[in-house]
């Protein structure tokens, strides 16, 4: 009989896989259990077909066939799995199984002396993504949702859905551990409940309401009744007539996700990929899968390209994760465009609302409810694109309503998941060199699309999208405000710790999207080249430089999310040429590789994506660069001092007590490669004209632009004398001293005189208490950057230093 039933079992296996197309993850948590102990496979629902898949991916995998009997486990039913819900019908279904045979005859296997612990792995196949949302009774019976389906709607939600079946192994658990206690398998029925239940979450998503019951909701919150009162008040308008008014705003604000059209966009995003790039490589994604289901996700990517709104989301949900809710600036809701992002997941937002409360109230009861209903959301803590490459600074608004509503109701804990996305080579590349120089940003146009069609057989080289560590909400507020518990919040409340503590969370997402960096040949080209004179070496030196940045970037790790390139110099160099970034000069001797014109402008962006690495070994190298030898001790202070700003402008992860540490490891890398010499506490230089010496100055340039900066706006604001420049006043004098600077010296970035640079400069040193605001608006310049100011003497050139006071004294 047992044997009819697995040849009966076969046949449908042959019969399905004929439409059925599998994504299956989590399979190597699973055979390494199966190396400790018999595996037995728990299934969500009594399904012949879902049953039929288990048994065809264990199969292909090579893992323990579930129809065959548990290895040293004497059970009555002979077989390696069982099914959590029963097959019954709706009506009679019970709320949760709190009873199960096939478990209550294992846990008494189990309690027998000398029997083996059996390893539950739970398992859920998801026939189709899309979420339940009753507005098409077709969609509605084929779509796999979260009531029990009969035979016949089963049939047809395998024959439509088949080709996008997600088969998801969970984590493997002892079943004897779970036993332990008097609770008995109720606990183990529990556990698998929670699992399925999160795993189906975070694939198919929570309910979707009618689009009208979602606007009742926010028009009838309490927040957004008094704001429509006090707007009628203050305008002295009827209640109906700023009622409709709320109902627009909404309207405005709104996504109205379809799954056709989603679906749609799936088609043409996976088009767009696969003309524009050659691939997406995707580090970490499990840490985003562990968490999803349980937690609320909200995905904080950096925004470097407008292909970051279909990156995310085609990377999630080619994971097996559902689409996030996306944030996108109103400029957005472009005609024809601006339909599409919404029906495919985007709301959107007016870049200030400030001046609009009834417009708050109504984003911030959306944004609750989002949040209050299950839905992943993502948003940019940047707020819009970054023109230079680095991380910009974060603006805390999403953040803090963010904030505002966990408060309100934390029942289900909430995650941030930070996401690095890098791009070998930015489809924006030609805009944001007009914007470096000065050109004003361009109005998104419909058009501007039209136009990228034109460049989709251009070569974009890959895209790299890495997942950082997640922040948990509600242990980030025990750890920076004990007691946030103790009180209840509504709608209106912002206690004072507030803003301090979103400003606080902001950095930790810019800095773990920071960690999160995937290092590639073209940032370490671009750190190589931009830091000659002339932006040209010998292509052998290219390539060992190359090289050398990869094996001190191994030996001094960034943290645990890096990613560094395992390819050697010589097949990324290919890569960069490849995308026609570089200029060879064919000799004799051996070509040359040198950036021209746009293209010398267009690597400061890419090596501005990886710049952070190499703030230390920066600082070290330029030392050396103007000195021959110098006390450890030296340096290490050095770095401690000039550390906090480098952090503040580029979110550097490491605290300040953990700098002498880091140094010392970059000096001990540096001495591994022959990069500098030690006698006793003195270290040394390479002697002149050695590669090793040339090879260490390559790192000094990486830092110099940025000290240079910094020297221009302690220096100016030294000269100007307390309470007598603006913060705006200040950025106007730096920015004219350096396109000063960059004529004389021969910058060819553009960005070493950007005002956006200056103003974050400036806003981190009023944040670290080196610059004070006065209530007219002035600064007042204080003593701890004067200290700095000394040891940035020892790190640049005498006549840059002399150019800059010259020009601070002549205009003060």
């Amino acid at each position: 009989m047992r044997t009819l039933y697995r040849l009966f079992l076969a046949l449908v296996r042959r019969l399905m896989y004929q439409v059925v197309r599998t994504q299956v993850s989590g399979i190597e948590a699973v055979a390494a259990a199966g190396r400790e102990g018999p595996i037995c496979y728990a299934i969500e629902r009594q399904s012949l077909s879902s049953l039929a898949v288990l048994v065809e991916e264990c199969a292909r995998a090579d893992l323990p066939e579930p129809t065959k009997a548990l290895a040293g486990i004497d059970h009555p039913k002979r077989r390696a799995w069982f099914y959590l819900w029963p097959r019954r019908r709706i009506r009679n279904l019970p709320r949760k199984p709190l009873h199960n045979r096939y478990l209550e005859l294992l846990a008494e296997c189990l309690r027998e002396e000398g029997a083996r612990d059996v390893f539950i792995v739970p398992v859920t196949v998801v026939w189709g993504r899309a979420p339940d949302r009753p507005e098409s009774f077709f969609r509605r019976i084929t779509s796999d949702a979260w009531g029990i389906s009969g035979r016949f709607r089963h049939f047809l939600m395998v024959l439509v859905h088949g080709r996008q079946t997600i088969v998801q192994f969970g984590e493997p658990f002892s079943l004897r551990g779970a036993l332990a206690g008097d609770s008995g398998e109720a606990v183990v029925i529990d556990r698998l409940r929670q699992h399925f239940r999160n795993v189906r979450t975070s694939v198919v998503g929570p309910d979707l309401s009618h689009r009208r019951t979602l606007f009742e909701a926010i028009l009838t919150a309490p927040g957004v009744r008094r704001a429509i009162e006090a707007e009628a008040e203050n305008s002295g308008k009827e209640i109906s007539k700023v009622d409709r008014e709320a109902w627009k705003y909404v309207d405005e604000i709104a996504s109205d996700f379809s799954w056709p059209v989603f679906q749609s966009l799936y088609v043409i995003i996976e088009w767009f990929w696969t003309r524009l790039y050659k691939g997406i490589e995707v580090f970490n994604v499990d840490r985003a899968k562990r968490i999803v289901g349980e937690y609320a996700p909200v995905y904080v990517p950096c925004h470097r390209s407008h292909s970051d709104y279909l990156l995310s989301s085609f990377v999630l949900f080619n994971e097996g994760l559902q689409s996030p809710y996306k944030a996108a600036g109103i400029n957005m809701n472009m005609p024809l465009v601006g339909p599409l992002l919404r029906r495919g997941g985007a709301f959107y937002l007016r870049r200030s609302f400030r001046d609009n409360p009834l417009y708050g109230a109504v984003f911030n009861e959306y944004v609750h409810q989002l949040f209050s209903r299950g839905f992943p959301v993502e948003y940019y803590v940047e707020g819009g694109r970054s023109r230079t490459g680095r991380t910009l600074q974060p603006r805390p608004g999403m953040l803090a309503m963010t904030v505002r509503s966990f408060l309100r109701d934390h029942d289900r804990p909430l995650a941030f998941i930070p996401i690095y996305a890098g791009y070998e080579k930015i489809i924006e590349e030609k805009s944001y060199l007009g914007e470096l120089r000065g050109a004003k940003k361009k109005k998104e146009n419909p058009l501007d699309l039209l136009k990228l069609v034109g460049n989709l057989r251009g070569q974009f080289g890959k895209v790299y999208l890495n997942v950082g560590e997640p922040i948990f909400l509600a242990e980030f507020l025990d750890r920076h405000q004990p007691g946030w518990r103790d009180h209840d919040y509504c709608d209106e409340d912002r206690p004072d710790w507030l803003n301090p503590v979103v400003a606080e969370l902001a950095r930790e997402v810019v800095t773990r999207i920071n960690e999160a960096v995937v290092v590639t040949g073209i940032n370490l080209t671009a750190v190589a080249l931009l830091s000659q004179p002339r932006m040209a070496m010998e292509e052998d030196e290219l390539v060992a430089q190359i090289d050398l940045c990869r094996r001190l970037l191994a030996a001094v790790p960034y943290g645990n999310s890096c990613i560094v390139p395992e390819r050697d110099g010589r097949q990324l160099l290919n890569d960069v040429e490849e995308l026609k970034l570089l200029d060879r000069i064919p000799h004799p001797m051996g070509d040359i590789l040198q950036l021209c014109g746009d293209n010398a402008v267009l690597m400061t962006y890419y090596r501005n994506n990886v710049m952070h690495l190499f703030v230390i070994p920066g600082l070290i190298a330029a030392v050396f660069r103007l000195h021959e030898d110098a006390a450890e001790i030296s340096l290490v202070e050095l770095c401690r001092a000039i550390y906090p700003y480098m952090r503040a402008e580029l979110h550097l992860r490491w605290r300040e007590e953990e700098i002498a540490d880091v140094t010392r490891d970059w000096i001990r890398a540096f001495e591994a490669e022959g990069l500098l010499v030690r006698d006793g506490d003195t270290l040394h230089r390479p002697e002149r004209g050695s590669r090793q010496g040339y090879r260490l100055n390559q790192f000094a340039g990486v830092v110099r632009q940025t000290l240079e900066r910094f020297y221009i706006v302690v220096v100016l604001l030294q000269h100007s004398g307390n309470n007598a420049v603006t913060p705006d006043g200040l950025v106007e004098r730096c920015q004219l001293v350096a396109q000063r600077l960059s004529a004389l010296f021969g910058f060819n970035a553009p960005e070493f005189f950007d005002k956006t640079l200056f103003r974050g400069f400036i806003d981190a040193l009023l944040q670290l208490g080196v610059l004070e605001q006065s209530a007219n608006g002035t600064l007042t310049f204080l003593q701890p950057a004067r200290v700095a100011l000394t040891y940035a003497n020892l790190v640049l050139d005498d006549e840059v230093r002399a150019n800059v006071e010259l020009v601070a004294r002549a205009h003060p």
